[in-house]
């Protein structure tokens, strides 16, 4: 065999070799998504509604030292209303911008109701639910022989409707109050007609001590210092809490 057929006879494997190669990126080329188009799209123009020299582009500290100055700019009038018997002192963060009798002792009075409520709320939390019981016999035929307990669960909006409402005796009425009548429309609604005995109040779930033992009677005896308990009806301003034999130990 000449060298120039031996030459046909080797290159006919590489011939194929190429072939094979075209097809398969033939394949690959499309099995390929196409190339997404290249666009530029130019910012547009802006422009700077803030002063270069506005405080909102000043650091933080001298945003700190302006807004001390004007919270105590505001502060001139409410300073000057505050005479020698009150106490009064403001600030932000940990910083005081103004004062007057910082020191001086006061009764903290109303102020003590949102430390209250903020304690209640974190640890009891929005779901709690003061339940008041009506606890008895089972009537037959619409009569309970003895007595029947009403059970305290620590309610403090208990009250009669005519004291939810705007009057003489509470000119601020406590908000979303429990309806003592709603107890009573329980009870007709059990079937019950008639109570032999008495209707007690159930006060067990607390202790018995009424009053702060740092409470004088200039305190107790007026509407200030009402007494306090599980089981209190009209923030205990009226005499009916008083018709309830109340009792220290559980039923």
């Amino acid at each position: 065999m000449s060298v120039a057929a031996l030459a046909a006879v080797a290159a006919i494997p590489a011939l194929a070799l190429g072939a094979l190669s075209v097809v398969a990126q033939g394949r690959v080329d499309e099995g390929s998504p196409p190339p997404a188009p290249s666009s530029t799209v130019a910012n547009p123009v802006v422009p700077m509604t803030t002063p270069l020299l506005s405080m909102r582009r000043a650091p933080g500290s001298l945003a700190t030292a302006k807004r001390r100055d004007i919270l105590s700019g505001a502060l001139g009038g409410l300073i000057g209303s505050v005479d020698p018997s009150s106490c009064m002192a403001i600030g932000t963060g940990r910083s005081l911008v103004a004062s007057v009798n910082p020191t001086k002792p006061v009764i903290p009075a109303s102020n003590l109701k949102v430390i209250v409520a903020a304690a209640a709320a974190d640890i009891l939390g929005p779901d709690t639910v003061f339940t008041t019981r009506v606890v008895g016999a089972a009537p037959v035929n619409g009569v309970v022989q003895g007595d029947v307990y009403l059970v305290g669960g620590g309610d403090p909006v208990l009250s009669e409707a005519w004291y939810a409402q705007p009057n003489a005796v509470r000119k601020r009425p406590p908000l979303h109050a429990t309806s003592v009548e709603a107890l009573a429309d329980s009870l007709k609604a059990a079937g019950v007609t008639t109570i032999t005995g008495s209707v007690v109040g159930d006060g067990s779930r607390y202790d018995d001590e009424r009053h702060p033992p740092g409470w004088g009677a200039s305190v107790t005896s007026t509407g200030d210092g009402v007494p306090v308990g599980a089981l209190v009806i009209d923030d205990s301003m009226t005499e009916n809490f008083a018709r309830f034999v109340v009792r220290t130990t559980p039923r």
